[in-house]
């Protein structure tokens, strides 16, 4: 079964990926790179070098890209197909973001088929990597179109789809609709990836047994807590997962910190590790006083000592 880290922008970077990797997830995504970007980047890459970097450990990793015109998704997709560190290129066709959504990229592309088709059709027979795409169930309530969408992106040559049972109107608010994704499943012959409200072990059973999908995309709710790859391995492998102790989750949260701060550096690596550790700390004792501690912390070691002094506390 495919588990799968969903790309989060601002989360999913290479040190979060590596984690996640060694906890389990068996096909991991970038954050979402813009194809125009990508072609206008200086020499050094920055900051597609950073969005880009893959770990030794990704034996299955995808580079997500978005943009709206086919000859420029392609020109990104072979840049990145000869960096040879990827398994396929994943095209998002579900952010709902309005700076993305206004340039007719992400989810936008729900309401244009066509082009939509043509993206897929285009780098299908130009890049020698697969193509998958990240999608949505549709605009908005009134305007559900996965079932034919996902038809369309098959038939453009597209390997894998990916499903966030959500509509652009709801962002991530509400409820992810299931049905929608069973019934994508049921009308493609290529994998089918469910997404949306998988928080727990237990979710990852019921959307399995709802959309009999070929895996799961978990996003958010691995934020703070990436042992869910694990504990959802574990079932669907047989094997019995033990809780990580609190001396355990300690070490991962110090792994995670140290490890942002070696890929970018301590001044930009500190602004970066403090809004994806402040995760940890959700639903903790003390946890709005360990967070509002963290983001006032001005150096590593003011950082691993809050971790000292909260962690008996709040974890």
């Amino acid at each position: 079964m495919i588990l799968a880290l969903g790309p989060m922008a601002g989360y999913t970077d290479a040190p979060f990926r590596k984690i996640c990797t060694t906890l389990g997830a068996n096909l991991t995504i970038t954050e979402m790179v813009s194809a125009m970007g990508l072609l206008h980047a200086p020499k050094s890459g920055e900051p597609y070098r950073h969005l880009l970097h893959t770990n030794p450990n990704e034996k299955n990793v995808y580079a997500q890209i978005f943009g709206s015109d086919p000859l420029v998704c392609l020109q990104a997709a072979n840049i990145i197909a000869d960096m040879g560190f990827f398994s396929a290129i994943d095209i998002n066709m579900g952010c709902p973001v309005k700076k993305i959504v206004g340039n007719g990229e992400g989810s936008a592309l729900m309401k244009n088929p066509a082009q939509a088709a043509k993206i897929v059709e285009t780098l299908a027979k130009g890049c020698i990597l697969p193509v998958s795409v990240k999608m949505r169930i549709g605009w908005d309530a009134d305007h559900i179109n996965a079932v034919e969408f996902a038809r369309v992106l098959e038939q453009s040559g597209a390997s894998l789809i990916t499903v966030h049972g959500r509509t652009r109107e709801q962002f991530y608010s509400g409820t992810a609709n299931w049905d929608v994704i069973a019934e994508v499943k049921q009308a493609v012959n290529i994998p089918v990836i469910a997404n949306g409200d998988i928080v727990n072990l237990d979710s990852a059973k019921a959307i399995i047994e709802r959309t009999k999908c070929d895996g799961i995309m978990v996003g958010r709710a691995s934020m703070g807590n990436p042992w869910i790859f694990q504990e959802i391995d574990c079932f669907y492998h047989n094997k019995t997962f033990i809780s990580p102790t609190a001396a355990e989750r300690k070490a991962m949260i110090i792994e995670h910190f140290q490890s942002v701060v070696d890929f970018v550096g301590e001044h930009k690596g500190l602004a970066e590790a403090k809004s994806q550790l402040v995760h940890y700390f959700f639903g903790k004792v003390h946890a709005g006083a360990a967070r509002r501690s963290l983001n006032q912390a001005g150096s590593m070691e003011d950082v691993l000592a809050l971790i000292d002094q909260f962690f008996d506390e709040t974890l």
